[in-house]
């Protein structure tokens, strides 16, 4: 067996929405530029580069490009905000959308301030 080695991606501090690198398509990224650091066909440099542009990449599509309105009712467990990013774990829950209704026992929503977005 052979050890795992993972990559730090320093973002800076005005870009706080790195919570899209939790995403499958963020992680599915960072794996990719992993893989291309250890096969040296990029540098630690241009992966943080890659990684900042996806993280103000997915800021504009959230903020411009949808529109779709969401109900979500449930009973929220636990919540909490820190540097204007909110998580909230939510259960028994009935999310409301232009396709229909869904239930889930389990939700975690993670969000960031919009008007903190807009600024940067």
């Amino acid at each position: 067996g052979g050890s795992e080695t993972r990559f730090f991606f320093p973002c800076s501090r005005a870009m706080s929405y790195e919570i899209y690198r939790k995403t499958a398509l963020g992680e599915s990224l960072i794996s990719t530029l992993e893989e291309m650091q250890v096969s040296q066909q990029i540098n630690e440099q241009l992966a943080a580069r890659v990684l900042q542009q996806f993280d103000k990449s997915m800021q504009t599509v959230m903020n411009d490009t949808l529109s779709n309105k969401i109900t979500i009712k449930g009973t929220c467990k636990t919540y909490r905000n820190v540097n204007n990013v909110w998580s909230m774990h939510l259960r028994d829950v009935t999310v409301t959308t232009d396709n229909g209704t869904h239930a889930t026992d389990r939700l975690f929503i993670c969000a960031c301030d919009s008007k903190e977005a807009k600024g940067k």
